[in-house]
């Protein structure tokens, strides 16, 4: 299972990367030549890029809490690929979705594997335990 997780944490931080290297010369960009769009959008990926390095640390040891800030990052993206009209911004934003459904999955993977060692399981078994144990006696 760490596999996995090792898995989407590089796949989370190559983007990261990807996307904070070509935001900050967007940004760059806009600084030198004094365009404010390119400036925000620039700085609006950089942050996205940050939210990806952090989820991608969080992930490894607790799946739940990124894929809520990989959501987050989506949304992010995606706001600010409307509000400056970036394609890339787009990609961006399907990448990270995909990557936040991964995560989520490893997430529900994590917990059945630890509900199964630990003899726990959903509330309608137990229901269901329950009632075998009550009739029969």
């Amino acid at each position: 299972m760490t596999d996995v997780r090792i898995l989407g944490a590089f796949l989370t931080m190559v983007l990261a990367i990807y996307s904070g290297v070509q935001s900050y010369r967007i940004a760059a960009a806009g600084a030198v030549q004094q365009i404010p769009q390119l400036q925000g959008d620039g700085g609006g990926g950089l942050v996205f890029a940050v939210l990806c390095l952090i989820g991608a640390m969080v992930l490894l040891k607790r799946p739940l809490i990124a894929t809520w800030i990989l959501a987050v990052a989506t949304v992010l993206v995606a706001f600010v690929g409307l509000s400056f009209g970036d394609p890339a911004m787009y990609w961006w934003s399907g990448i990270t979705l995909v990557l936040t459904v991964y995560t989520f999955m490893q997430h529900r993977l994590l917990k059945r594997q630890q509900n199964d060692r630990y003899g726990l399981h959903s509330k309608s078994d137990r229901k269901e335990k329950r009632n075998r144990a009550t009739s029969g006696a």
